[in-house]
């Protein structure tokens, strides 16, 4: 199979799960709290961020499409 080691494996993966279910948690509490003043940013920023988000994702596929061309054109 592999050469990582089981039981170092497990216990990492366990640790960062309840690291990262531990931040879910509390930034659930925090929204929970101000969802109205959330709200209100999501509303006012989506698009700029989803542009931003579409634009990267369009240069980082070009640049791809250009290095694949350019490695079997070599």
């Amino acid at each position: 199979l592999s050469l990582i080691n089981f039981k170092k494996t497990v216990l990492y993966s366990g640790l960062s799960a309840t690291v990262w279910n531990l931040l879910l948690v509390y930034l659930g509490y925090i929204m929970g709290k101000n969802w109205k003043k959330i709200s209100e940013y999501i509303e006012t920023y989506w698009i700029i961020v989803t542009g931003i988000v579409l634009l990267s994702l369009i240069v980082w596929s070009v640049i791809y499409l250009i290095k694949q061309k350019r490695t079997r054109n070599d």
